[in-house]
């Protein structure tokens, strides 16, 4: 049966301000079939090109949440944490704070986490962490949280991110969903991780983009030296 409501949506997370990643997913014929897409959290963080990542978000429309590293950017913002994010991180934050302009910052600071979004007659939860915590990691292998509060009944999906490791299970009829790291991937598959979901038969098919990650590489390189983890991971297998 043919559905005129059909809407296929790409599922994006942990972009960490790695551009050459998220415009080979932009560029992917799979993503050209969607209609909608949505962001979990974590554009910033890591690497080098939030700005013009965040501009890319805004040209395809991505309904957005903010993650931890988001957080991480405000509290450098508001509480002069800089260097400890610097030191742990690297100087993905710091990219961040000297490129974005007073509205981008507006803009970020207007995500919201969670956000629920209903498609197609899907009720969908977009969280980074879980959908009570923002830090909570839900690896693969480990529990899923119990969905609490108002509106929780009638979830039908949930899209998270933060671990950086895709996974698709189910629990008391919900959808969970993490597409994996876009920019970052741990799961010793390189390239640029995503997902797409069909809202009438609720099936998620796990997308791997390929892309060539040696700018990015090389920018961690010449940027952090004391953090080979940066560009390490891009190529772990």
């Amino acid at each position: 049966m043919e559905h005129s409501d059909l809407v296929r949506v790409a599922l994006i997370s942990d972009i960490h301000a790695n551009l050459p990643a998220l415009e080979a997913v932009v560029n992917d014929p799979e993503f050209h079939s969607c209609e909608r897409v949505l962001f979990a959290g974590d554009l910033v963080g890591y690497y080098y090109w939030p700005k013009e990542c965040l501009q890319v978000l805004q040209d395809i429309g991505a309904t957005c949440i903010k993650g931890n590293h988001e957080e991480m950017l405000f509290e450098a913002v508001d509480q002069g944490s800089l260097a400890d994010v610097t030191a742990r991180y690297g100087n993905g934050i710091k990219y961040a704070i000297d490129q974005f302009n007073a509205t981008d910052m507006a803009t970020i600071r207007s995500w919201n986490h969670p956000e629920k979004i209903t498609l197609d007659n899907v009720n969908l939860l977009l969280c980074h962490g879980s959908p009570s915590d923002i830090s909570t990691y839900l690896y693969p292998s480990g529990e899923l949280p119990q969905l609490k509060g108002e509106g929780a009944n009638d979830v039908n999906v949930v899209v998270h991110g933060h671990t950086h490791y895709p996974a698709v299970r189910q629990q008391d009829g919900v959808l969970w969903v993490n597409p994996g790291s876009l920019g970052q991937p741990r799961n010793k598959q390189p390239g640029a991780h995503w997902a797409v979901l069909d809202t009438i038969s609720r099936d998620v098919f796990p997308q791997l983009t390929t892309y060539d990650y040696s700018s990015v590489v090389q920018m961690a390189q010449l940027t952090d030296p004391g953090l080979s983890y940066l560009w390490e991971v891009l190529d772990r297998t």
